[in-house]
């Protein structure tokens, strides 16, 4: 099918509208959102509210609790856990998120995708496909036609090119509802994933670790990681935390970024979301490196799986890796997110590099972050 089909039948997966009508409703949210439900509840949809369903319920919460409206009779809502969707197929499931915090989109939406309701409403203060962390271009695929065909043709299965597709749909019309959420985890497609004995580089770390106590499970007691954060708070805050890990010795973890050549930059510190400097933007002077350079300096003769997430700087940490990366084909996991082009830009940038790469495409947030080019090499690597 042409991409631009694919991108007109893309289908809406989350709705940013409530529903209406005489239809028996249930809002999931998490414990600390239930204070706010009447920003965003009509009296209307009060009345329809058969369930409350909590993502955070343990045993000490009430069996009940009452939804006061402003205009309108307050009304006791029965709460219960997730599980009781699995008993609720004929009710319109409201998905609640007052505060718009990244963890909770995250894990509220794996939770429900996981007993079966990828697709529901979304009910905020505001439309959250309306300017907050999402970018609106009416006229990308006009304006980069071919290159996105270009590199939509080069995906490998048909789930990846609906993902590409749904991903311009949400840049074009700004309603990130038409992306296509992935059911397995970030950086582990089916695919291409890190796996026992790897040498992995690991491109963007964070005081937030879970991604790299993955990657140390995921490689065992004979693999080996590299990890990369030129913030000094984050790496001094990462560090700390993988030293109580187990297998601790086989993370090394680097005070630099991962850039095309050694040099020291200006970086902005931003926690989660650090990134080199743009212009005249403030920041530190950080120092970066090359992936060629570290495998040349721990005499790494093997390399089998690279994860990029480094804030935009993607296409120069992939022109720093190069030699290794034509040398050794390793599985590749890199955000495709962070600026526009990178959509098309990479996927065409590795398969220059290596034209045996095969290309799948996932996508793990509600929201228009997250979306990784999988690559991996069609026939043996030679690492």
């Amino acid at each position: 099918m042409p991409l631009i089909d694919r991108i007109t039948r893309a289908p809406l997966w989350r709705s940013p509208s409530l529903p209406y009508g005489q239809r028996q409703l249930v809002v999931a949210c998490f414990e600390s959102e239930i204070p706010h439900l009447a920003t965003v509840i009509t009296p209307q949809n009060c009345q329809q509210i058969e369930r409350l369903v909590l993502f955070d319920h343990h045993p000490g919460l009430p069996r009940a609790v009452v939804l006061g409206m402003e205009h309108g009779a307050p009304r006791k809502i029965p709460v219960s856990a997730p599980e009781s969707l699995r008993h609720r197929p004929h009710c319109e499931l409201i998905f609640f998120n007052y505060s718009y915090n990244y963890e909770n989109l995250s894990a509220g939406h794996a939770i429900l995708a996981g007993l079966g309701f990828p697709t529901y409403h979304v009910a905020m203060p505001y439309l959250y496909n309306e300017g907050h962390q999402t970018i609106h271009a009416p006229t990308y695929y006009e304006d980069h036609r071919p290159e996105l065909d270009a590199a939509y043709a080069l995906l490998e299965d048909e789930t990846s090119r609906q993902v590409f597709a749904s991903r311009i749909r949400a840049l074009c019309t700004g309603n990130v509802g038409f992306l296509q959420v992935a059911d397995y985890p970030q950086y582990v497609h089916p695919l291409v994933r890190p796996q026992q004995g790897d040498v992995v580089i690991d491109g963007g770390v964070s005081a937030v670790i879970g991604e790299q106590q993955a990657l140390l499970a995921a490689v065992g007691d004979t693999g080996r990681v590299f990890g990369f954060e030129p913030d000094p708070q984050g790496h001094a805050a990462a560090q700390r935390q993988l030293a109580a890990l187990p297998g601790a010795s086989r993370y090394t973890l680097l005070q630099q970024g991962l850039w095309h050549e050694q040099t020291t930059v200006r970086f902005s510190p931003a926690g989660v979301g650090s990134h080199v400097s743009a212009g005249t933007e403030a920041g530190i002077a950080v120092q970066m490196t090359t992936v060629d350079a570290v495998a040349q300096e721990y005499g790494l003769q093997d390399v089998h799986f690279i994860k990029l997430d480094v804030e935009g700087s993607e296409c120069n940490a992939i022109r720093g890796a190069a030699e290794t990366i034509a040398r050794c084909k390793p599985r590749l996991a890199i955000s495709v997110y962070h600026r526009l082009e990178d959509l098309y830009r990479i996927p065409q940038q590795l398969r220059a590099m290596v034209p045996e790469y095969r290309f799948h495409l996932g996508h793990h947030h509600p929201v228009l972050f997250e979306t990784i080019l999988y690559a991996r090499p069609s026939g043996a690597c030679k690492c």
